[in-house]
């Protein structure tokens, strides 16, 4: 019966070597797990920042164009309005005769 604990003694050296091999492997792969989480957060944070800033630049860059299109668009109506009141104050002497023609004929 000697030689059969022997065995058994050497199997249970075994499992309890395996099984603290195990617990080690358990722990480094829960700190590379917690690791892995701690990059993922930080790179959720920083790629989430830029982009923000491209949003913010993004949308400076559209209110700058829109802008220049709104003083563009003003420039080009007050250069209209003032070609159409041109107009109406060089044809406002034949338009007052033929009002006064046709209200007063003769």
């Amino acid at each position: 019966m000697e030689p059969e604990q022997s065995i058994l003694q050497r199997i249970r050296h075994k499992e309890l070597e395996l099984s603290v091999e195990i617990e080690k492997v358990r722990r480094d792969g829960d700190q590379r797990i917690e690791l892995a989480k701690k990059e993922a957060t930080e790179l959720i944070r920083k790629y989430g920042e830029e982009a923000e800033n491209q949003v913010t630049a993004y949308e400076k860059k559209e209110l700058e164009n829109i802008e220049t299109s709104v003083d563009s668009l003003k420039r080009n109506g007050e250069e209209e309005a003032k070609i159409v009141r041109d107009k109406g104050v060089k044809n406002l002497p034949r338009a007052v005769d033929l009002i006064v023609r046709t209200i007063a004929p003769g």
